[in-house]
């Protein structure tokens, strides 16, 4: 099982469920959703999801935090693996 390939159908779900607009049906490798409904949809005025933070040093946690997350968590590491994935971030945040 590809945890990251799974991580990103659970947040696609997620976020199916978290824009309310109707039912959610999914069809993929780990997960099957047929006329799903969430009946206490999330609400809010200042967001379209939850804040979600995704943790881990791997380049994987990094694109997911920024594609489907709120926050990325770095774990502890050395001052320049900290800095050289912190720039990656930054740079891919200054592209939106």
């Amino acid at each position: 099982m590809s945890v990251t390939n799974a991580r990103r159908s659970f947040l696609a779900i997620c976020h199916a469920y978290w824009r309310n607009q109707g039912d959610v049906n999914f069809s993929g490798k780990y997960y099957n959703v047929e006329n799903g409904k969430l009946n206490t949809p999330f609400v809010s005025t200042e967001r379209t999801f939850p804040e979600l933070y995704i943790a881990g040093n791997s380049s994987a946690a990094n694109t997911s935090s920024m594609t489907q997350g709120s926050c990325w968590m770095q774990l502890p590491d050395t001052p320049e693996r900290v800095a050289s994935r912190s720039r990656q971030v930054l740079c891919r945040k200054a592209k939106r």
